[in-house]
């Protein structure tokens, strides 16, 4: 499979291009720095450019958004825009958001909801643009999966997971 990475020199980029690697996944990785060492396809860009994000497309059957919201710039939502007119044709679009961002089905425990409500109070301008971002997501016709995880962290995985 041809994986597009989007971040792919963050920490959560860099960590998702090694296990796609891992997995023999042809991975096309983007990023604003060239990543050292890395032997596959790079694309020096940023993906709210058109033209950046067009190239690195080329040919890909899945695309990984590993971006960080700073609350300021938007990168976030305005990158999945981008996508969304590029029209990914059938490709599947994958993004890391978090857990405080809110789904309508959620069922979210006392300590989730406390959690969600901290991270909201902290941080509310970087999860208000992810909840945007999966607000629109919500109403496009991208085939996307927007994983929640509560928490990531610079160490090695504690129990296993698969990446298909």
């Amino acid at each position: 499979m041809k994986v597009l990475i989007i971040g792919a020199n963050g920490r959560t980029g860099r960590l998702v291009v090694e296990e796609a690697q891992k997995l023999g996944h042809e991975v096309v990785a983007m990023a604003r720095r060239p990543i050292d060492g890395f032997d596959g396809k790079m694309v020096v860009g940023t993906p709210t450019s058109r033209d950046d994000l067009v190239s690195a497309l080329d040919g890909v059957d899945t695309v990984i958004g590993c971006l960080a919201s700073n609350g300021v710039d938007q990168i976030c939502l305005q990158t999945t825009k981008l996508l969304h007119d590029c029209a990914l044709n059938g490709s599947r679009y994958v993004l890391i958001g978090g857990a405080a961002v809110n789904v309508e089905a959620d069922q979210k425990g006392f300590m989730d909801h406390f959690a969600s409500s901290m991270t909201r109070l902290f941080a509310g301008k970087m999860v208000a643009e992810r909840q945007a971002e999966l607000d629109f997501l919500q109403k496009s016709h991208l085939n996307y999966t927007f994983l929640r995880p509560p928490q990531l962290v610079d160490k090695p995985a504690r129990e296993a997971f698969a990446f298909t």
